[in-house]
């Protein structure tokens, strides 16, 4: 038994070895990635929501700096870009920043963050439903493209996400937590920007000139010393009448007294109003950070009170330091009591104590790095809180809803069924839904053929991203999921992002292939993986490309612990579940010609599809009968355009 299973291990790596060499012929050098997996989870979101959201939404950079204090209110471009370079930082080879389960290649050919060019808006993210905070966008992006393997973790999201649906009331309270945190989000995000004005000579120049060259280390202290600044400009304001009044009496000396009272007091309101604005600016810097902790301290509370939350939440144990963190607890404590507007008039101003705020404002600088975990736990909560509100729509529909995925352990061999899933790209009022069914008794490898148009590449990516819901939040677009978790998610799409990088398309295609080929070898025994494939090699001439799309779904069929899905419009790859008909089956979707229109179900059915439309689809889109006669009669008679002596049989 031992020998056999080593010759057909060595079967295998001959085989694999001669399509490389197939491959090779055609392609001179092939840099193959060892590495499908996301390095940073946050640096790939950074990626793509800047390609999802328009330059527009962020501001520009002042000209000059030193005219006057900025803006404290930040755009939601530019939240995002600071809380996602921050996080980048923070997590860069760490751990848990990582996924080996989902392939870079899938969150763009999914269209998971961004969409294509025309619609970059037109994404899986957007259409979980919108998160109240930034920080929530950011951690619900995070989750998507972070799939688990742990049957028992998703089982407890999936707990997390009903319990959350039957208590709208706790729903509500923890929403209201949130809107009330995203009105300062802004305020506490400006906190992580390394450019931003407090880390630069005009804050710190502006502050050596408050404090009259003090440096003052308490808050009392630096109150102590905002008064003593403004006592020296009431007096200087009294200095000149009292000396006219004492020690002038020629008209001369009066006028030139008049003349310098007059430019003191000048000098005096200029300062008292530079301190004036001074203060409010670092008031507001300070106010809006610790408003926006109360809260997230506030929300903590609220989950505090349902146990449930914090077996899920991953950031939980974050929120606790805002009670024993010596750090936050001082800034909480100089900040306890901030109004919840910002101060307006002269008499809030003067009799605030802004020492207080100055130096909570010191604190949260120095102590930045605790803020980022704070960010990240509510964005969290907000997350899984837009989760249950898509599932709770969801669950009230009929027709196209969202039910809990199920899950199989310790199953032998990969297994996937899908009862009329629907893919979420789609309004659920027009989706098509559609049932499969692979592994257990029937093939581990599907091949998908049909027209143009009819829904090959629709219920392809319907059936990646649902086992990706699955194995994320744990739930599934479908009336029944059931699968054995996969330990790679692959997919082989769009490659138009390797062409744009100088490679061609076939080079391109190939490389994603070898490189599955090789991951796929290096799996554990246990482990089992999903790829989905669309009409791969069709870059090439047709001869050529039929005969690699062949070869190779033999050989990666060849991994027992392996589902395979593969739409294409080659004729003989359909061959293989006639030859193999427990590894491969096929399935097919049509068109109907009803009165000389076109008509779709976008169903999938058993068998591979013997239809030729194309040129059906050029005429109904209008395009000029003379092409149309030449490539019609091209179709009913080859044997009019023989193409012997030219490599072609």
């Amino acid at each position: 038994m031992q020998q056999s299973a080593a010759t057909k291990n060595k079967a295998t790596r001959n085989k694999k070895k001669l399509f490389i060499i197939f491959i090779g012929i055609f392609i001179p050098t092939l840099n193959i990635n060892a590495e499908l997996g996301i390095q940073n989870t946050y640096q790939i979101s950074q990626q793509h929501f800047s390609q999802a959201y328009p330059a527009s939404e962020e501001k520009p950079e002042p000209e000059d700096n030193e005219s006057e204090l900025p803006e404290i209110i930040l755009t939601s471009g530019e939240k995002r870009k600071i809380v996602l370079k921050a996080l980048t930082r923070q997590t860069n080879n760490q751990e848990n920043s990582k996924n080996k389960i989902l392939t870079q290649y899938a969150v763009k050919d999914l269209d998971l963050l961004n969409g294509s060019t025309l619609s970059p808006d037109h994404s899986i993210l957007r259409s979980l439903g919108k998160a109240i905070t930034v920080s929530g966008e950011i951690m619900l992006a995070n989750i998507l493209i972070t799939p688990t393997t742990d049957i028992n973790t998703l089982k407890r999201r999936q707990a997390v996400i009903q319990y959350l649906i039957d208590n709208p009331v706790v729903m509500n309270k923890l929403e209201n937590h949130l809107r009330h945190f995203f009105v300062n989000e802004d305020g506490i995000i400006s906190l992580l920007d390394p450019s931003d004005t407090i880390y630069k000579g005009l804050f710190q120049s502006l502050d050596a000139t408050s404090q009259f060259g003090l440096n003052p280390k308490s808050s009392n202290g630096k109150e102590i010393s905002r008064r003593f600044i403004e006592s020296l400009n009431l007096l200087s304001l009294g200095f000149m009448p009292t000396y006219l009044y004492y020690y002038s009496s020629h008209p001369l000396q009066i006028a030139t007294g008049i003349t310098l009272y007059g430019l003191t007091l000048y000098l005096a309101q200029r300062s008292a109003r530079r301190e004036k604005n001074y203060y409010s600016y670092v008031m507001e810097r300070s106010r809006r950070p610790g408003l926006a902790l109360f809260e997230a301290r506030k929300l903590w509370l609220t989950l505090e009170d349902h146990p449930i939350f914090n077996s899920v939440f991953l950031s939980y144990p974050e929120f606790s330091k805002l009670e024993y963190s010596k750090e936050l607890r001082e800034i909480l404590t100089l900040l306890k009591g901030t109004p919840e507007s910002p101060v307006t008039s002269s008499w809030e101003y003067y009799t605030s104590h802004m020492g207080r705020y100055h130096m909570a404002l010191e604190l949260l600088q120095r102590h930045k790095h605790s803020i980022l975990p704070i960010i990240q736990a509510v964005g969290e909560v907000d997350a899984w809180l837009t989760i249950a509100k898509f599932v709770r729509k969801g669950q009230q529909r009929e027709n196209n809803p969202i039910t809990f995925a199920n899950y199989i352990p310790g199953h032998h061999s990969p297994y996937l069924r899908l009862d009329q899933f629907w893919n979420p790209h789609l309004s659920p009022d027009i989706a098509v839904p559609n049932s499969i069914e692979i592994g257990a008794k029937l093939p581990l490898n599907t091949i998908i053929t049909g027209p143009n148009a009819a829904g090959k590449s629709t219920n392809m990516e319907g059936i990646a991203i649902a086992v990706l819901l699955a194995q994320t939040f744990g739930i599934a677009p479908a009336q029944n999921l059931e699968i054995t978790p996969f330990s790679l998610i692959h997919t082989h799409m769009d490659i138009s992002s390797e062409v744009a990088a100088g490679l061609s398309t076939f080079k391109a295609e190939s490389v994603r292939a070898i490189e599955l080929m090789d991951h796929i070898e290096k799996m554990q025994e246990q482990q089992f993986s999903l790829t989905l494939m669309d009409e791969i090699f069709s870059s090439t001439n047709p001869i050529e490309g039929e005969a690699g799309t062949y070869g190779y779904l033999k050989i990666i069929s060849n991994n027992p612990n392996s589902i395979n899905i593969c739409t294409t419009h080659y004729p003989r790859p359909t061959l293989l579940a006639d030859e193999y008909p427990r590894i491969f089956q096929n399935m097919h979707v049509r068109a109907e010609i009803t009165d000389g229109q076109l008509l779709y179900d976008y169903l999938l059915k058993p068998g591979y599809s013997e239809q030729h439309i194309a040129i059906k689809i050029l005429e109904d889109e209008g395009i000029q009968s003379e092409f149309l006669d030449i490539a019609t009669d091209i179709i009913k008679h080859p044997e009019r355009y023989p193409l012997q002596g030219r490599g072609y049989q």
